[in-house]
């Protein structure tokens, strides 16, 4: 390369070099007049001013906040984040929370998940960020997150913040609700065990529908597969257009079963039946927590047939879940006076009674109660409705010899129900007599394998052992072989509680 080639290039260097002072010194003064144009009152390096500043600048944002300015608040709230001092952890992550709140109300919940993402890195006990992230994340679809972040919130507080705890329980349900609709549509065919059919046949004792019930019975598997899973429902009598309604909103054909039920109610010209629609209508309303929708249907039934004992059972029912006990009690009276030879009342008032002994911590009470239902045990022992209601009294008195010959005896009555085997190896679960447990929980499966209780007992036996994989097995199986929408539910919910369990400890 000649000396010619390489003065040009010398000279494009020596440019820079000569210019790069000036620019840089331009740079600086440019910077030092916006810095003191901008924070006049402090130098870069004083880090308490800056905090101050960046404080100063939150507190215009939440005021541009509660003016709805949010775009403008969020650029002040940037602005403290820029310049508050890295070390000041907790202040920076009110600044990102205070943005997320912004974001949110702009509904952009992406960066509400970053912000309040953010704000619970930089201070990990949060809740505020830990609810507003569980607050997009749940507007977002993103359930299983949600419903974790609101856990932890809660967990944070110890649980003791009831509005959190709702949250937490309400985002829960809704995941729950929306995985069970899942599961149930991807069914391919309906089917109903007998032992359920059985105990549908028995819920009350004016029932139109007892006839076609023991009917169906008779041929049981041929007539209900008919009945399910035939599409051609103008074919179908009144009796039986009923039945597949109740069983559809037992499985979780809810918007099914409700249509049927307003098409005989709308279209029947027997009170009777009407009135049996209107009260399972309530039932049903009742089962969802829906207790002022349940009244509206059941003083709709009333007006139609003022002396039908359905109607006080199932509005016990809705007073039992108000907590109104006395009021439940005197119900459930009105319904005995209608009918004396109607046992499930009966049986109802005692439990009830029994229950208001131990929540008024009333001795005398609740041995009397005791008394008056080892009586009516003895007395009505074909009745297992009675022999259960019983049995859960006896395990809650932790008296295992009685609690277990009122069990044997509901086998006795029914050994084709696989609850009754699942119910009783509780009492050896309960005693740690797992062998015995063990051979009575597949006695259950024997008698159908698709008993979802006795996959649950046996998710809590390993639960109780610390072998969480197999009990989240065995939760699987109670889901995917349950029959009833509320049973699978249940199942999700308790399946989700032991996940969010196990994350939080691995935290």
């Amino acid at each position: 390369m000649t000396t010619m080639t390489i003065l040009p290039q010398l000279s494009n260097y020596r440019t820079i070099l000569l210019a790069t002072p000036i620019i840089v010194g331009a740079g600086v003064y440019v910077y030092r007049c916006y810095f003191a144009n901008k924070h006049p009152k402090f130098s870069p390096a004083d880090p308490i001013q800056l905090k101050s500043k960046a404080i100063s600048l939150k507190d215009k944002g939440n005021d541009l906040f509660r003016q709805k300015k949010f775009l403008e608040a969020i650029k002040l709230y940037s602005e403290a984040i820029e310049i508050c001092p890295q070390k000041q952890t907790m202040e920076i992550a009110k600044f990102y929370q205070n943005r997320a709140a912004c974001y949110e109300q702009l509904k952009d919940f992406d960066m509400v998940i970053k912000d309040a993402g953010k704000a619970i890195e930089l201070n990990p006990k949060y809740t505020r960020a830990f609810v507003r992230r569980a607050r997009a994340f749940e507007s977002s679809n993103r359930l299983e997150e949600a419903i974790y972040d609101y856990y932890t919130a809660s967990s944070i507080n110890e649980f003791k913040d009831s509005d959190m705890m709702n949250l937490f329980s309400d985002c829960l349900d809704k995941y729950s609700h929306n995985e069970s609709m899942k599961i149930i549509k991807k069914r391919r065919k309906i089917t109903f065990q007998k032992y359920m059919f059985k105990r549908l046949l028995d819920q009350f004792n004016r029932d139109p529908l007892r006839q076609r019930k023991k009917e169906i019975l008779n041929d049981y598997e041929n007539s209900i597969d008919k009945l399910l899973n035939d599409d051609d429902e103008e074919k179908l009598s009144q009796d039986d257009l009923m039945i597949k309604a109740l069983i559809e909103m037992i499985i979780g054909k809810q918007n099914e079963g409700v249509l049927k039920l307003n098409k005989i109610i709308e279209s029947s010209e027997d009170i009777e039946y009407k009135v049996y629609a209107l009260v399972k209508l309530a039932e049903s309303a009742v089962e969802n927590n829906k207790l002022e929708d349940s009244n509206n249907f059941l003083d709709e039934a009333e007006k139609l047939d003022p002396k039908n004992p359905n109607i006080f059972m199932i509005r016990s029912q809705v007073l039992l879940l108000s907590r109104k006990y006395d009021e439940s009690l005197k119900e459930l009276s009105k319904t005995i006076e209608l009918d004396p030879d109607y046992l499930s009342p009966i049986a109802q008032q005692l439990f009830i009674r029994y229950q208001q002994s131990l929540i008024l911590n009333n001795s005398e009470e609740k041995s009397k109660v005791l008394k008056e239902f080892d009586e009516y045990a003895e007395k009505y022992s074909d009745n297992n409705e009675i022999l259960l209601l019983y049995f859960q009294v006896l395990i809650n008195e932790n008296d295992m010899e009685k609690s277990e010959k009122i069990i044997i005896k509901a086998i006795e009555n029914n050994s084709e129900d696989p609850n009754l085997y699942a119910y009783r190896a509780t009492i050896y679960i309960g005693s740690d007599r797992f062998e015995y447990a063990k051979e009575l929980l597949d006695k259950a499966l024997k008698t159908d394998s698709r008993c979802s209780l006795a996959y649950e007992i046996l998710s809590d036996f390993y639960s109780r052992f610390g072998n969480f994989d197999l009990s989240l097995d065995y939760l699987d199986k109670a889901i995917n072989n349950s029959t009833t929408f509320n049973d699978i539910k249940n199942f999700i919910i308790k399946k989700m509680s032991i996940v969010i369990q196990l994350k939080s400890l691995s935290v």
